[in-house]
């Protein structure tokens, strides 16, 4: 399951209720499900390399609270800031809990979309446990709970932002949140369990480019 223009893109069989018909740009037929809110039980988190794309991605693992044998995979690049986002919230969560995950489209100057996502559990927003350097409350923080500034770096003739430090620190809560997630919920045995939707990106298009700029590492 990706995320685009701030929904959840479910890819589905043709006459599911509510399926979106889309065409590629190689004339492929897909369907759709389409929403902006997923509620679930943390199943896992993992950073993988995706070969075809040539990028890291995040995938989070939420099990379907109304049915246990179903698992859906949420991948977003591990370069943005939704990931960033979300495991800096997810880190806050009781993660023997349901949590919900909330989607939206920002429309930027330019007139395109950006997506932003929040995590909410128990009805209130979750707090992030991963702060910003430019954020007021990290000051109060460790250390170790700040992501590092960006820095500016020239490819290819051109000045853009390196977030290799904060995607480093990333990694390593990544794995922490993922021993949280397994030390608290029995797992049930994978042959049991339904993924959905378990392709990272479609088969036509590649990843969005990392837009993020200096002042969007954290939107906080």
């Amino acid at each position: 399951m990706s995320l685009s223009a701030g929904r959840f893109k479910l890819r589905v069989e043709e006459g599911t209720p509510g399926a979106v018909k889309q065409t590629g740009s190689d004339g492929t037929v897909r369907y759709y499900q389409l929403f902006d809110t997923l509620t679930g039980y943390l199943d896992g988190v993992s950073v993988k390399y995706n070969d075809k794309f040539k990028v890291d991605v995040l995938n989070i693992d939420i099990r379907d609270d109304e049915d246990a044998d179903k698992v859906y995979r949420i991948s977003v690049n591990f370069n943005g800031s939704v990931a960033r986002n979300l495991i800096a919230q997810l880190l806050s969560a009781d993660v023997a809990e349901p949590v919900e995950i909330q989607t939206w489209a920002e429309e930027l100057d330019d007139g395109k979309k950006r997506t932003k996502a929040i995590v909410r559990q128990h009805g209130k927003t979750l707090e992030w446990y991963l702060l910003s350097s430019r954020n007021e409350k990290a000051k109060s923080l460790p250390k170790e709970r700040i992501f590092p500034a960006p820095v500016k770096t020239v490819v290819n003739g051109k000045e853009v932002w390196d977030f290799t430090g904060q995607l480093d620190m990333l990694r390593k809560y990544v794995d922490v949140l993922d021993k949280k997630i397994k030390g608290a919920i029995v797992q049930n045995s994978a042959e049991d369990d339904e993924v959905f939707d378990a392709d990272v990106f479609e088969e036509t298009e590649a990843p969005a480019a990392n837009t993020a700029s200096e002042e969007d590492d954290l939107p906080f």
